[in-house]
């Protein structure tokens, strides 16, 4: 199954509610407080901070796999902040925020929320609800919001791996250019091999993104089929050839980002081209995503990769 990290991941919000984790939709968000920030030439940001938090959520120690809409939120105010966007950050809170009422500290109030919230068993959410109340009182609370009393939680709870990923390092990235590496500057430094695949058009090189240092790259099953002198409808197994050549020419042009731009665990994202139209028109397939219907084809793609895709779009 592709696209592991877009089915592990899940939030959990102010209700106890649980949804998958949509980089879309954090990107559209994100998108829209540099919009109301006023700034809309920087807005490329956006997609590349969200992936960004999507990463390290998804190389986060937590088993579960579930963060509350708080924790998220917070991480990227952080980054934001970090990467010299301030203002787009208190836009961010502020659109962020959601009203909730007040509860009374006890251990049957307690006890629900932190188990969603926390996704511990229960006997460590019956101790955590203790332990909260314990310091509520010293604090002279007698009513608190759940967000706070699940942070309270949070701070008193000693397990490590529970906590919040740390996202990477980031420095500031205002009025700079998207790209660490240009995708001129990568296709120059390239083989002729993955060069051919490129100028073919069955393989579209992004460069390195400044927001979050990845490689993206995208996939073109019309133009490998094109190649292969098929017309549609065809099936999966018959555009099989072509797919060595793309998965040594993904390699090839991973290595030699690694290696120029110094990092040797860039993460790479694969982006299909069209996939509904793929599917529709070349593989007579309806009533799914491009991305589902092409899944059998793609899975062998990354079988064949010495690299693995952190993520396909």
């Amino acid at each position: 199954m592709i696209m592991p990290s877009a089915n592990r991941l899940r939030l959990v919000n102010s209700s106890g509610e649980l949804r998958p984790f949509s980089s879309d939709e954090l990107c559209l968000n994100i998108l829209r407080s540099f919009l109301s920030a006023g700034l809309r030439e920087e807005s490329w940001v956006a997609e590349d901070l969200a992936l960004a938090v999507e990463y390290t959520l998804e190389r986060g120690n937590r088993e579960s796999g579930i963060y509350s809409d708080s924790e998220l939120n917070a991480m990227v105010v952080k980054v934001l902040e970090q990467t010299g966007y301030p203002e787009v950050a208190t836009r961010f809170s502020t659109d962020s925020n959601v009203a909730v009422v007040k509860i009374q500290p006890t251990r049957e109030t307690l006890r629900p929320i932190l188990r969603r919230h926390l996704a511990v068993k229960p006997e460590t959410a019956d101790k955590l609800a203790e332990k909260t109340i314990r310091a509520c009182g010293l604090l002279g609370f007698d009513a608190i919001t759940p967000v706070l009393a699940v942070e309270m939680a949070r701070a008193l709870y000693e397990r490590i791996e529970q906590a919040m990923p740390e996202p990477a390092q980031t420095q500031s990235v205002r009025g700079s250019t998207p790209y660490l590496i240009s995708p001129e500057e990568l296709l120059e430094a390239l083989p002729d091999f993955s060069k051919q695949m490129i100028e073919d058009g069955s393989l579209t090189v992004y460069g390195v993104s400044r927001m979050f240092p990845s490689l993206r790259i995208k996939c073109n099953y019309e133009q490998l089929a094109l190649e292969l002198g098929l017309e549609p409808p065809i099936t999966e197994m018959m555009l099989l050839p072509a797919l060595d050549r793309v998965a040594r020419a993904i390699d090839e042009v991973v290595l030699i980002t690694e290696k120029k731009s110094g990092n040797a665990s860039l993460p790479l994202i694969l982006e299909l081209e069209r996939p509904d139209d793929f599917a529709e028109t070349w593989l007579d397939i309806y009533g799914e995503s491009g991305i589902e219907a092409l899944a059998p084809l793609t899975n062998s793609l990354i079988d064949m990769l010495e690299h693995s895709p952190f993520k396909i779009i």
